[in-house]
């Protein structure tokens, strides 16, 4: 069985993407206390074992291959999530 089949075995909900106009509605409309507090929130689910931290993902730095036509382009992803969490 696949990864993705057994993901979805599970029913498990698929993460939510968020674009680039949900991220700037936030950012726009949002006190941004709310902001700093669900900041300090993940910090004290990382201190508390409770936050699952991946590798950062990186395209384009060497050995790998281009990321586009300039050498020297790269893009890192840094994901996690709080085990438990909706989102």
């Amino acid at each position: 069985m696949s990864t993705f089949a057994a993901y979805a075995s599970n029913k498990t909900p698929l993460p939510k993407i968020y674009t680039l106009p949900d991220i700037e509605t936030v950012f726009t409309s949002c006190d941004y206390s709310e902001v700093m507090s669900s900041i300090a929130d993940g910090f004290v689910a990382f201190s508390s074992g409770k936050f699952n931290l991946p590798p950062i993902q990186t395209m384009g730095a060497h050995p790998l291959s281009n990321f586009s036509d300039n050498s020297s382009a790269q893009t890192c992803v840094k994901s996690g999530y709080i085990t438990g969490d909706d989102y």
